[in-house]
């Protein structure tokens, strides 16, 4: 199964509410970022077990890990959560190139569906 029909999922399991929000914030990141990668993570660990919330990932970046190894992540992720919407956004600031702020508009553009 392709991302786009793993992202469709991920909107389908989700109530009305937050499914309607859900793809809102998703068109609105892809209007700003046509091009970006995109992830869709269910939430579990290898061995199946579920370890986070389902979650959106846009962009790319390397996340270093505390043993001194990295890995390539998502940049902008939007994540469904149990209780209210799903407006949870983690960048990955520390990691953004000098001078590099695709997250800042984004976030900014998002506040204002949030209002």
């Amino acid at each position: 199964m392709g991302v786009d029909e793993q992202i469709q999922e991920l909107f389908e399991s989700q109530s009305e509410g937050k499914r309607r929000d859900m793809e809102a914030i998703h068109r609105l990141i892809l209007e700003e970022f046509p091009s970006c990668q995109l992830r869709c993570l269910d939430g579990r660990d290898d061995s199946g077990k579920t370890v986070t919330n389902p979650s959106i990932g846009y962009g790319s970046c390397q996340i270093n890990n505390k043993d001194g190894s990295s890995r390539e992540f998502y940049r902008v992720g939007v994540s469904a959560v149990h209780r209210f919407v799903p407006s949870v956004l983690r960048a990955q600031a520390a990691h953004l190139p000098a001078g590099s702020t695709p997250g800042a508009e984004v976030d900014k553009r998002i506040a204002t569906i949030e209002d």
